[in-house]
């Protein structure tokens, strides 16, 4: 089997940084925020050799899966043919009827 490629959506780089940006106005630093991103890199950087390591999710016609982040972060990741793409990072103290993959 081919190896496939990573990437990142758009949207999920975006919620990363917002993520880092409420972190640096609550607590006065980058520290956390810094940590998250570092571990959300180690966590793709896992899917990307073990692309099943995550936990499937039944979605219709798509394979998902998520994988665990620090703790209170799920990371969600779509993985097609040629390819695996971040999709989503989920606050799990968050509602999850607001969950929209």
């Amino acid at each position: 089997m081919a190896k496939r490629r990573l990437t990142w959506s758009i949207q999920v780089k975006q919620e990363i940084n917002e993520i880092v940006f409420f972190f640096r106005k609550r607590n006065g630093n980058n520290m956390y925020g810094k940590k998250l991103q570092t571990a959300c890199l180690q966590a793709s950087k896992m899917i990307a050799r073990f692309n099943e390591i995550g936990t499937q999710i039944r979605l219709e016609k798509r394979h998902v899966r998520y994988v665990i982040v620090e703790g209170t972060y799920q990371l969600f990741y779509e993985i097609t043919e040629n390819q695996i793409t971040i999709i989503k990072i989920w606050d799990v103290r968050r509602n999850p009827v607001d969950l929209k993959l």
